[in-house]
């Protein structure tokens, strides 16, 4: 859908435009891989033994 605003906003021709477009799609992409993967390393999700472990006779009294 990008690939006509590129052509116009830059003057590109329009293989220069997909290839760019799907470049920056690329480029977006692995970026937000990156960026969940420190974010998740920085502030990692705390789980409680129990639950972790899967004991779900702990959880069903109440006490996870």
């Amino acid at each position: 859908m990008t690939l006509p605003i590129i052509v116009w906003w830059t003057g590109m021709g329009w293989i220069e435009a997909a290839v760019a477009d799907v470049l920056l799609a690329i480029t977006y992409t692995v970026y937000a891989l990156l960026f969940n993967l420190g974010y998740d390393r920085l502030f990692p999700i705390r789980q409680d033994t129990a639950c972790a472990a899967g004991d779900t006779a702990v959880l069903e009294r109440g006490h996870g």
